[in-house]
């Protein structure tokens, strides 16, 4: 009675056993693990296991964690070994040896679907990469790079990090930081060149970097240091033909430059000087530039609230009528020739 009793129990214990694998897996009990066996929900859950000298693992998981189905590893993507029996194995990838399973990174490290993914990792005072990637990016174990390997991916890395550098033509607004650091350069030296920041953010790191140019000492004339001279009185300097006649060309394009910066003439205005005619869309400070003071002239502010004006030059002897809007030449014509 009890033998009889015992047989069906281990009968019905069968049975059950080959209703849930063939409901999971679709194939009779036994073949291949359960998909019981993965849930990537739990605090611990294997990547690959070994059942009958072979290596298994989770094909698809559910929402929830479960597994849906297992599949037979590629013998080349094998990174588990049997941890019951603490064997050490080989990889075909490389000659080294893991004796413990444990030291081995977590393979969710690695994911080439995200937006950063590191080629390698050191772990253990050992360098580590993925052995193989899923479908869905992830990574399906690890192994050690061999040291030949390593030495060669340094090198590869030392000669891409060297080439863009030769490519670079401005060193990298990284190097200045005005916050969080004890100390940040002024200037720095690249390619035979001194650089420095151009600009910072608010929380102080570099936005832009520019070339250090040394500036010439500030140019006077007639006893008057250009550069502290004041818009309209920088206007009047310059409506001194004679004293202008005197600056050599060089010492006048640096002139041009410096009222342009401080807006004093604008691009029309450098252009009429430099060919000596009189433009359209220049303004008024250009215009005495130009042809000195005004012998004559006029204004009133308009019903918009705009200033007109009128103005007459003396210039290549010849009367230059010129109308103003809000400070800028809209029209000149020649009155006469002076006797």
């Amino acid at each position: 009675m009890r033998l009889h009793l015992a047989l069906l129990l281990s009968l019905s214990v069968s049975s059950l056993a080959g209703i849930a694998s063939a409901a999971d897996d679709g194939i009779a009990p036994l073949e291949k693990p359960t998909t019981q066996v993965f849930n990537n929900k739990r605090d611990f859950n294997q990547e690959q296991v070994v059942y009958k000298n072979k290596f298994w693992r989770c094909s698809r998981y559910r929402s929830d964690g479960s597994c849906v189905s297992v599949e037979e590893v590629p013998e080349d993507e094998v990174t588990l070994f049997d941890e019951s029996k603490k064997a050490s194995k080989t990889s075909k990838r490389g000659n080294y040896k893991i004796e413990n399973p444990d030291d081995t990174p977590c393979a969710c490290v690695f994911n080439n679907k995200r937006m950063w993914n590191p080629e390698k990792i050191i772990w253990n005072d050992q360098y580590w990469r993925c052995v193989h990637y899923r479908d869905d990016g992830t990574c399906s174990g690890v192994e050690v790079i061999p040291p030949k390997e390593l030495e060669l991916m340094k090198q590869a890395e030392e000669a891409k990090k060297a080439k863009e550098l030769a490519s670079q033509d401005k060193p990298i607004p990284a190097v200045f930081h005005k916050k969080n650091r004890m100390w940040t350069p002024e200037k720095v030296r690249f390619k035979e060149k001194e650089w420095q920041c151009a600009s910072y953010s608010d929380d102080g790191l570099c936005l832009a970097v520019e070339e250090v140019v040394e500036q010439p000492d500030p140019l006077e004339f007639g006893g008057v240091t250009f550069a502290g001279l004041d818009r309209l009185y920088s206007c009047e300097a310059f409506g001194d033909k004679q004293l202008r006649n005197k600056l050599t060309l060089a010492e006048f394009n640096r002139f041009l430059a410096l009222a342009k910066e401080r807006k004093m003439w604008n691009d029309t205005d450098i252009k009429a000087i430099q060919t000596g005619e009189i433009l359209v869309g220049m303004s008024s400070c250009g215009a005495v530039s130009l042809m000195g003071y005004a012998k004559n002239g006029g204004g009133y502010i308009n019903d918009e609230g705009e200033q007109e004006g009128w103005a007459e030059y003396e210039y290549r002897s010849a009367m230059i009528m010129v109308d103003y809007h809000n400070h800028i030449i809209t029209n000149f014509q020649v009155l006469g020739e002076m006797q």
